[in-house]
């Protein structure tokens, strides 16, 4: 089993052939299976007579062909007739078994006739009568034969091979068997005994000769793709040609001499006539013959200057394909290019509706205003031939106005051209559209011009495919710019509505303590804990916003880490304190230098320390350590607190994350603080990491950031405790639609001596500069009827010589806010809640300035 398994009759190792060819390879196989059907009846017929005949029959036989030949030519015809039907392996077997015995028994034949010895096989299935031919070797084959069913015997086991160059050698042994059996054959037409008996024992029977070359014909069907037959069903020139001039060059001479000969044998024709006529004959076969070579030779020459003028065209519609961008690009370029590349007089660019229930014309090309706008909509479930190709998914031809009034009754009426076409447009997404094109009468919808349409139509659909997806991309991103314009715009207006509240609360918190020092301390403290935090919030909210959208423009400077993380402790020491933590820092004084923006990395320390403190038991532990490792510094906060679990540990850096929470939610938090660090560490070259052994067992995150190279260190300015005490007296407009944060605001200024009037709209703001001209303005953007930088503009215009500061007081504190309020003549920009500790020193700053001018 395991050698036959190797056996190319046994196993076909041919190559597969590709779908284009297995149409005609499935054509070759049935034409061999008939003419292997048909050698093996005239085998069968002789041996039927050598076995079952009467005297007279064997007689006729014996003169006429041997049983071994006959048994020879079953054998052969069957194992040939197994290789042409679908392969199975019992059939792969049954053919080597076969063929294997007729070659052999034309072998051994030969083997006879080359030693002189009988291997008493001549006689096995009959005798021969005393008078026959060959009566010196007794119902012997002749050695022709014998040699005939030994080439055929070989031939298959070779064409089945893999390797071209061993399947051209099999069929080469076809082609000898054709030379002797065709030549036999002639030889019998022309009774030219030369030719099918040069010799007395080489004597070739024409039945045996004819079976022989249906078995040769057989054989070359086996494999199509190599060889003689490759070339026979070949689509090139070559192959059209030897389809055609083959059978008249071989059957024309044969045939014409056969007559002439016959007229000759019966006087009917003088030599001269008979020569007369060959030579008539040959000129009336021969010139048509050239002729038709010559028609068809112009029609290839047609053929290929029509696919050299659509390949030109097509390569145009591939370059303008490749650059469309939109659908409208994909539908403009199949109209001004495709329809001209088929030769369309007409067209309709049709799309499948969103719900897949419509077709909707795209563009029109050629067809009167009428008719164009009849069809600008229908359904796909209409009896017309763009819906028919779409509900099918496969083109539709139609070739002539007969064909198209019997399948589409409804286009009768249009009698402007005469054959039609309608072409799916199918993408990764299903069927996308239809095209549907109107040629002039005559178009012929041969093969070339269907495979040319599919190509075009095919090139159409993924243009159209990338068009649909490039639309969805652009729509998919106006739609998420939208939305990020509207989540700015909404986290601008939310902070702003935020802060407004708070700031005439922290205004009020200061003026108590200006009037009563020492009255409710402890509630004081408490208030403005709870308003730092929410401020803290609104900043963190925001913060998110602008680093998300890359909107965070960092200010580096080389520093000691010690700096950074004292300003972190001294933010977050009231955390501690409240909550009792111990507190372990560990951090050199010097030696640990980084290229930072000092504020935002002091916002990265205080929200890991923050984090900590709320994550920790009262009375816990927090450590703060820092040290260089190589050419980086390495910050660690840890904690003995509640500690991350381990399915939470991977996102605790996420948006929103936060660990399980009481239903008190005493920790607070929006769970952006984490987050915040992690954007800000990347933003500076650097990496966080977070480490915990799970809940209950304490938490640790690690910040690595590269050091600073070798230079000075930068020493800001320190901040200098400036007295609220104006150097003078300030006219001071206050314009803000929050009442109680205007005279709130409007108290404190007077408490400290300035001159404060106040207004809540624009217009009124107006009035009161017209009555009195401030030397200070302190405006709120938002304003009802005119906004504050319309209200600055106005007033510069009212005192244009003088020296007016204008100070923006408002809740919009984004870096585009800034820069507008600049723009507008802002002398400075607040964002609220702002400290009195701060307003009132801008406020003598800018009276500084005045008194300077």
């Amino acid at each position: 089993m395991q050698a036959s398994a190797r056996h190319p009759l046994v196993n076909d190792p041919s190559p597969p052939s590709p779908p284009s060819s297995r149409r005609g390879a499935a054509l070759a196989r049935r034409f061999g299976l008939i003419a292997a059907s048909l050698a093996g009846a005239i085998g069968c017929a002789w041996l039927s007579l050598w076995l079952y005949g009467t005297p007279e029959a064997r007689a006729f036989a014996s003169s006429r062909g041997k049983t071994n030949t006959s048994l020879s030519i079953v054998l052969l015809a069957v194992g040939y007739a197994m290789l042409s039907l679908r392969p199975t392996p019992g059939r792969r077997r049954v053919a080597a078994v076969t063929i294997t015995a007729g070659g052999v028994l034309g072998g051994l034949t030969c083997f006879e006739y080359a030693s002189g010895l009988d291997l008493g096989i001549d006689q096995l299935l009959a005798r021969d009568v005393w008078s026959a031919e060959s009566a010196r070797y007794p119902n012997r084959m002749s050695p022709t034969a014998a040699a005939c069913f030994v080439l055929l015997g070989i031939c298959p086991w070779l064409i089945k091979r893999s390797n071209k160059l061993i399947a051209s050698l099999g069929q080469t042994c076809a082609v000898m068997t054709l030379g002797v059996c065709g030549v036999a054959l002639v030889g019998y037409l022309y009774s030219a005994a030369i030719l099918y008996q040069p010799l007395r024992y080489l004597r070739l029977s024409p039945y045996t000769a004819l079976a022989n070359l249906l078995l040769v014909a057989s054989a070359f069907a086996l494999r199509p793709d190599v060889g003689i037959g490759r070339v026979i069903t070949s689509t090139s020139v070559g192959g059209y040609l030897a389809r055609r001039l083959l059978p008249i060059t071989l059957l024309l001479p044969v045939v014409v001499g056969w007559l002439l000969l016959d007229r000759d044998h019966h006087s009917v024709l003088s030599p001269a006539e008979s020569h007369a006529l060959l030579a008539t004959a040959v000129a009336l076969v021969m010139a048509p013959t050239v002729l038709f070579l010559a028609l068809s030779l112009d029609r290839l020459e047609k053929d290929r200057l029509e696919a050299e003028e659509f390949l030109r065209s097509t390569a145009e519609l591939t370059s303008a394909l490749a650059r469309a961008r939109s659908v409208g690009d994909v539908v403009e370029a199949t109209m001004d290019l495709g329809l001209p590349a088929l030769k369309a007089r007409a067209g309709w660019f049709l799309r499948v509706s969103d719900d897949g229930k419509e077709l909707q014309a795209l563009a029109s090309r050629g067809y009167p205003e009428e008719v164009a706008h009849a069809y600008q909509r229908f359904s796909v479930d209409a009896n017309l031939p763009a819906a028919i190709a779409v509900k099918k998914r496969e083109p539709l031809f139609l070739g002539t106005t007969e064909e198209r009034d019997r399948a589409f009754p409804s286009l009768s009426s249009f009698t402007v051209h005469g054959s039609w076409a309608a072409l799916p447009l199918e993408g990764s997404r299903g069927v996308l559209g239809s095209i549907a094109l109107s040629f002039a009468v005559g178009q012929r919808f041969d093969k070339a011009t269907r495979s040319r349409a599919r190509q075009l139509a095919w090139q159409c659909a993924q243009a159209l495919d990338r068009a649909l997806l490039f639309d969805s991309e652009q729509l998919a991103r106006q739609r998420a710019e939208a939305a990020s314009r509207a989540k700015d715009e909404f986290l601008a207006m939310l902070g702003h509505e935020l802060r407004n509240p708070l700031s005439p609360i922290l205004t009020s918190l200061h003026l108590m303590e200006l009037r009563e020092p020492s009255r409710s301390v402890k509630e004081r403290e408490v208030i403005k804990r709870q308003v730092s935090h929410m401020v803290r919030l609104v900043d963190d909210l925001l913060d998110v916003s602008r680093i998300a959208s890359g909107r965070v423009e960092l200010k580096k400077e080389v520093v000691e880490l010690s700096v950074v993380t004292s300003a972190a402790l001294e933010l977050t020491m009231p955390l501690f304190e409240q909550r009792q933590h111990r507190l372990v820092v560990d951090v050199p004084e010097e030696g640990l230098a980084v290229e930072v923006d000092r504020g935002r990395m002091v916002q990265v320390i205080a929200n890991l320390l923050n984090n900590s403190a709320k994550y920790t038991g009262v009375g816990g532990e927090v450590e703060l350590r820092a040290k260089r490792q190589g050419e980086r510094v390495h910050v660690r906060v840890s904690d003995n607190g509640v500690g991350i679990a381990v399915e939470l540990l991977g996102s605790v850096f996420d948006l929103f994350v936060q660990g399980a929470r009481t239903l008190d939610r005493s920790e607070g938090g929006l769970g952006l603080g984490l987050s915040l660090v992690k954007s800000l560490v990347e933003l500076h070259g650097g990496e966080v990491f977070a480490k915990s052994d799970g809940p209950g067992r304490g938490s640790e995150f690690s910040v690595t950031l590269p050091l600073a190279p070798p230079g000075p260190l930068h020493v800001g300015p320190r901040p200098s405790r400036i007295s609220p005490v104006p150097n003078r007296s300030q006219r001071i407009l206050l314009v803000d639609d929050n009442r109680d944060a205007a005279d709130s605001t409007a108290q404190v200024l007077r408490e400290v001596g300035h001159e404060v009037r106040v207004a809540y709209d624009g217009p009124t703001a107006l009035d009161l500069s017209k009555e009195q001209a401030p030397s200070l303005a302190l405006l709120d953007i938002g304003l009802p009827v005119m906004d504050g930088y319309e209200l600055a503009r106005r007033l510069r215009e009212q005192q244009p010589s003088a020296s007016l500061k204008l100070i923006a007081l408002t809740g919009y504190g984004q870096k585009a806010d800034r820069e507008r309020s600049q723009q507008a003549g802002f002398d400075a920009h607040l964002v609220k809640p702002v400290g009195m500790e701060e307003l009132l020193a801008l406020v003598s700053k800018l009276g500084a300035e005045q008194t300077r001018a």
